[in-house]
């Protein structure tokens, strides 16, 4: 059964993220919403909740926001996963959990564990010798992208099961 964070740990995250949570486009038609068009709660899929933070956050930072609300960064397990993802990602780019900051090129999960992956072509390439974070839909074109950690991007949390 999931367990929901308790809704003061939602208001502290709205207030640090300065009402940031939400889907950009679509707005899905489900979810409460607010007049400013921002979802409250969580997106449900695959009987994990989701939140999509619209704050443009270090990979690091990300990371630990979604962990304070009980989340981890999003973990993708599969193509119907990652369509649904990018249902709501605008034309904006998202960290993933996706990282390989212990080893490189030892690509890992931050939560969870999947053998999914969506690169680009190309990628990931550790271009700078410092991309060690991935991020979806690098410049509109979907997939994943590597991408240095201490630059900030909005991101994808994902209810930990």
């Amino acid at each position: 059964m999931l367990k929901t964070p308790p809704a003061h740990l939602f208001a502290l995250a709205t207030a640090l993220l300065l009402g940031a949570c939400g889907p950009e486009a679509p707005e899905p038609a489900s979810p409460r919403s607010t007049s400013e068009g921002q979802t409250w709660q969580p997106l449900t899929f695959n009987d994990h909740d989701y939140l999509f933070v619209r704050s443009a956050r270090t990979w690091w930072d990300a990371k630990a926001i979604c962990e304070s609300l009980g989340y981890g960064l999003v973990t993708v397990n599969d193509a119907s996963e990652e369509r649904w993802l990018d249902g709501f990602q605008g034309p904006h780019t998202w960290w993933l959990g996706h990282n390989d900051t212990q080893s490189e090129g030892s690509w890992r999960w931050s939560h969870g564990a999947s053998s999914y992956t969506n690169w680009l072509s190309g990628e990931p390439n550790n271009a700078g010798n410092n991309e060690d974070c991935a991020h979806d839909n690098w410049l509109g074109r979907g997939g994943w992208n590597d991408y240095p950690c201490d630059i900030g991007q909005y991101f994808i949390c994902e209810s930990l099961q």
